[in-house]
């Protein structure tokens, strides 16, 4: 019998793990490659930085900096048109929270639906995936299932960071491979960048 050698992909990291999909997602610079376009900054500021969800040295991620006294509603946002009514749109990126800061709060992704276009008209929450308070490791976050809701036109995409303590003390979030849209739980890393730090072959 002759003995064949199977070359293997393996997957590291699983689903959600940086899942940009450049075909499906409908956020326009949600990879943070090179720059933080596209999206508006609320009470926040929002800047680039050199950290990569793949390690990738040619890609970045988008650094959130919260200096509100004890202010909750503050994060980024891009608003998204094309929304189909009663579609199903799936929600999620890649979230790290340093660990040791001062400033207290939380940080998550979440979406409000409007009956408008450019996120306009009626607004319908319809909530976000889990919050993550401290983790020095990039952390994957998703919900699945995002029923948009009769009229839906339009969406914002929020990346919330809520600072709960009081004082100036900074609370700081970082974001990477931030997607929306009909995905359907499909795993996909994307080789963002050019980059296979997630994935290592194997032989048998």
């Amino acid at each position: 019998m002759p003995h064949h050698r199977h070359v293997i992909l393996t997957a590291v990291c699983l689903a959600a793990c940086c899942a940009t999909l450049s075909a499906q997602n409908m956020l326009s610079n949600g990879d943070f490659d090179t720059d933080v376009s596209g999206w508006t900054p609320l009470s926040v500021v929002f800047e680039w930085d050199s950290s990569d969800c793949y390690q990738s040295p040619i890609s970045g991620s988008g650094r959130v900096t919260n200096e509100q006294d004890g202010t909750l509603h503050a994060g980024i946002l891009t608003c998204v048109d094309g929304m189909i009514a009663g579609q199903s749109y799936d929600l999620g990126g890649m979230l790290r929270i340093p660990t040791g800061q001062v400033g207290g709060g939380f940080a998550y992704f979440g979406v409000y639906w409007y009956d408008g276009v450019g996120c306009s008209g009626a607004q319908t929450w319809v909530g976000g995936t889990p919050s993550v308070t401290t983790s020095n490791n990039w952390t994957p976050l998703a919900k699945w299932g995002l029923i948009a809701p009769p009229g839906t036109q339009s969406a914002w995409v929020v990346i919330f960071n809520y600072k709960t303590s009081p004082g100036t003390d900074p609370y700081l979030s970082y974001h990477d491979g931030v997607y929306f849209g009909v995905y359907g739980g499909i795993f996909a890393d994307g080789f963002e960048s050019n980059t296979t730090a997630f994935w290592s072959d194997s032989t048998d």
